[in-house]
């Protein structure tokens, strides 16, 4: 009897279990079924980006050089669009936003994001605070567009814009790029709404500066509104990078540039200052250059066209990415060959005459002559070191390429080992700077010639490498072509007793992200500088002293007897060479050279392109006024008013 009435109460109680459950059932789909509903159509759980802030870029000193500056994105979430009211949501934001951009323009980035219905896809970034709050309070009349709070790189510019280049600017990831460094980057959690850099060392160290996004829980209503927060999440900032650049030094530099461009009636010029110890690049300036933040919110058509079809190129660094031909600042690569070839010594004389004749052995009438920059005035008697501070073309033809008027079976470096001495010195490549798109230049050979099919302008069928392309290849004329960021890499190789660094930029980063390792716990050394050379002792140490002996007499020569007059300064005791090289719209005139030259700190080169004048006349000062600068001396003048009315003297020499 006791068993039956527990086993009554236990069917009992399973029966009333049930019978609230089904009550329960029945109250949630029947009585508040429209309600759930409701809320149903109306909030959906979302995970949204935490988007990291972009790392700072700064000096060697430690000067910030841009900015996370707040602003706001319009977008629009693809799913969020009611059915067939696409067209007046477009319609009605397109009006809000100015007519920029037009709903057509709307519906397109609509439908092209359409694969990832989600995710917001940004109509118009960097609008106004007033205007995102008119979106935010439209919302119903809205449904699927957000205004959502972002950043914008905000970069600190000296008059000249002389950073633009090195610093490069950052935009909207495109489809390529997001599904590149989604592959890439997985810990970072690339989003489809994340800045990119896109030139310079935004773009360079994207990797480090972009920072690792964050996901938080949110809660979002039918026009997928976020209107609660679940759980939050946090990002981490990208790294810190410390350029090599001394940010004053570049501006003082780019002033000296501009000042001595606008003296002379030009736009195009660049300078370039190395540490010759470390291979540092402490200032790199390229005129004209360009307003990098017109890039940070979307540049106008208008503004983008200026810059493309400016004559000036503004978009591109003539420091690093533009080609020259060197002129008579190559003969310290000839010289050099010559030496370690055993065709030179220090004792060596050649008589510059002022002029070689080349005739055909067939027709002793025709003559070519290849003539000294000085014609008719020769030198006379030089040496090695004597060539290189008086520029002697005569001499280093000889050198080159032989000199049937003295002995026609004299020795000579010849083409082929020319360009590999060229080589050495880190001409004819890129030399690795961490920046994108850096020339590399090119550097001719008898053998490339003689390979090479006929092509317009440079080959004629039939042609060979003759005797008169050694020479123009000698004095850095002929298809000689390189960068002032090579050839200060050169003079600083001198300078330094013949190490070739390779030139670096990017002094350290600092941080918590290592790109494809994750985030570490707290701030640390990300990577360090460490000087990286490319090769050393590839110059005997004697023929070094007679290269570096002939670029200090070319400075501290009596009167104008060296090339280098304009830079001549005791406080200084600069070591350099001048060149002037024929160039398509006028010569392009160049110095460089290394101070001080007991203790070589800095190496220095200044290339203006089409300048129609000399070297000596016209970038040796603009060098003289950046030593001061560095060095901290007063100015003795202004160095870049000097005469540089005094056109080329010779159709074939080079100074």
């Amino acid at each position: 009897m006791r068993k039956k009435t527990k086993f009554l109460l236990l069917r009992s109680l399973i029966i009333l279990v049930f019978a609230v459950l089904a009550g329960r059932l029945w109250y949630v789909q029947v009585v508040m079924g429209s309600y759930y509903k409701a809320q149903a159509d109306t909030s959906k759980i979302r995970l949204e980006p935490v988007q990291a802030l972009r790392g700072i870029i700064y000096d060697n000193k430690g000067r910030q050089l841009v900015w996370n500056a707040p602003s706001w994105d319009a977008e629009i979430v693809p799913h969020g669009i009611p059915d067939g009211q696409a067209a007046r949501i477009y319609s009605l934001l397109s009006r809000l936003l100015g007519n920029h951009p037009t709903a057509r323009q709307i519906a397109k980035i609509v439908k092209e994001n359409q694969w990832q219905p989600y995710e917001p896809a940004v109509i118009k970034q960097h609008i106004s605070a007033s205007k995102a709050m008119l979106i935010m309070q439209m919302h119903t009349r809205l449904p699927g567009v957000r205004a959502d709070p972002t950043t914008v790189r905000d970069y600190n510019l000296d008059p000249a814009m002389s950073l633009s280049h090195i610093l490069g600017y950052s935009g909207i990831i495109g489809a390529q790029q997001y599904a590149d460094m989604k592959r890439l980057y997985p810990r970072e959690h690339i989003t489809s709404l994340d800045q990119v850099g896109q030139t310079g060392i935004e773009a360079a160290l994207d990797p480090y500066l972009h920072g690792s996004n964050g996901t938080e829980r949110v809660e979002v209503d039918a026009g997928e509104r976020p209107v609660r927060t679940l759980s939050r999440g946090t990002s981490v900032t990208g790294d810190s990078v410390y350029l090599t650049i001394d940010a004053r030094l570049q501006r003082q530099v780019a002033s000296d540039l501009a000042a001595a461009l606008n003296h002379v009636g030009l736009r195009r010029g660049a300078a370039v200052v190395e540490d010759v110890r470390t291979g540092k690049i402490l200032a790199m300036v390229s005129l004209p250059s360009f307003n990098n933040n017109w890039f940070s919110t979307p540049i106008t058509l208008k503004r983008y066209d200026s810059l493309l079809h400016d004559p000036g190129k503004p978009l591109s660094d003539g420091a690093y990415q533009g080609v020259y031909a060197p002129g008579s600042i190559f003969k310290v690569i000839t010289a050099t060959a010559a030496l370690q070839t055993g065709v030179a010594t220090g004792s060596r004389i050649v008589e510059d005459t002022g002029q070689i004749r080349l005739c055909s052995i067939y027709d002793a009438n025709a003559c070519q002559v290849f003539k000294g920059w000085t014609w008719p005035r020769p030198l006379g008697p030089e040496n090695v070191v004597r060539a290189l501070a008086q520029s002697s073309d005569i001499y280093f033809y000889t050198m080159a390429g032989g000199n049937p008027n003295i002995d026609p079976n004299m020795p000579y470096i010849g083409a082929n080992r020319l360009h590999h001495w060229a080589l050495q010195f880190g001409l004819g490549s890129p030399l690795g700077i961490e920046l994108p798109g850096e020339a590399g230049g090119f550097i001719p050979s008898a053998s490339w010639f003689d390979k090479l099919k006929p092509t317009p302008g440079v080959k004629n069928p039939g042609d060979e490498w003759h005797i008169g392309n050694t020479y123009n290849m000698g004095i850095g004329q002929g298809q000689n072509q390189v960068t002032p960021l090579q050839m200060a890499n050169v003079t600083a190789t001198i300078a330094n007793g013949g190490t070739l660094y390779r030139p670096r930029i990017v002094d350290r980063i600092t941080g918590r992200i290592t790109p494809r390792k994750g985030v570490s716990k707290r701030t640390r050394t990300i990577l360090p500088f460490v000087p990286q050379i490319i090769r050393r002792g590839f110059i005997d140490p004697g023929n070094l002293a007679l290269i570096q002996e002939g670029m200090h007499e070319s400075v501290t020569l009596p009167g104008w007897e060296g090339t280098s007059y304009y830079v001549k300064d005791p406080r200084i005791d600069a070591a350099g060479k001048t060149g002037t090289a024929e160039a398509t719209g006028g010569a392009n005139a160049w110095w460089m050279g290394y101070a001080p030259f007991n203790n070589p700190q800095i190496a220095v080169a200044v290339v203006v392109p089409n300048a129609s004048s000399e070297g000596a006349y016209t970038a040796a000062p603009i060098a003289h006024k950046i030593f001061e600068d560095y060095f901290h001396y007063k100015p003795t003048k202004p160095d870049w008013l000097v005469d540089v009315s005094r056109q080329l003297t010779s159709t074939n020499g080079s100074a």
